[in-house]
């Protein structure tokens, strides 16, 4: 009869969670040293495991292996596709203990807390005003500067905001080309 031998495991030494391997301990300790051995050779942002490096250097390849079988939007990251498919069933599991609103993830939960404490970690240098998310940042400095990069190839409107473009071109569905 083949018997099992019993499981070994290492503790981190600074919370105590157990290790059934000590490479994936050792990536863990990574969480509270801050050490990020791993960095991009295009923009130079360094990671804690070579996982999320290969998944970051998809941003400047374009890649997006992974996409929605509901609506075709694909993405860089598998955890990204999971969270995009909670807005197709309205799954929002992440509630906030403050006012009981509900989000679909917890980036969204995290960035909603901003209203509640004040504390924004992007501002404006122009006006002061507060954001939850460096890209909503970049997206108001737009206003500011009066830059306007998308255009509308059927027009030639000028847009700051992609998502005001696609909304504009609904409005030449209805029209013949």
């Amino acid at each position: 009869m083949k018997r099992c031998r019993e499981r070994t495991w290492w503790p981190c030494d600074v919370c105590g969670k157990r290790f059934d391997r000590p490479s994936l301990l050792k990536r863990h300790t990574r969480t509270h040293t801050g050490e990020k051995p791993h960095a991009c050779d295009v923009c130079g942002k360094a990671f804690s495991t070579s996982s999320s490096l290969n998944t970051h250097r998809r941003i400047h390849s374009g890649e997006k292996p992974h996409q929605c079988k509901i609506c075709g939007k694909r993405f860089t990251a598998s955890s990204n596709l999971y969270y995009h498919r909670m807005t197709h069933n309205k799954e929002k599991p992440h509630k906030c203990d403050l006012c009981s609103k509900s989000f679909p993830t917890p980036g969204d939960l995290r960035s909603h807390m901003y209203i509640h404490n004040g504390s924004w970690p992007y501002r404006c240098e122009v006006c002061g005003r507060g954001f939850s998310k460096q890209t909503n940042l970049k997206n108001h400095m737009l206003l500011h500067s009066g830059d306007k990069p998308h255009d509308c190839p059927r027009c030639g409107k000028k847009f700051a905001l992609l998502c005001n473009l696609k909304t504009h071109m609904k409005t030449h569905e209805s029209k013949s080309p």
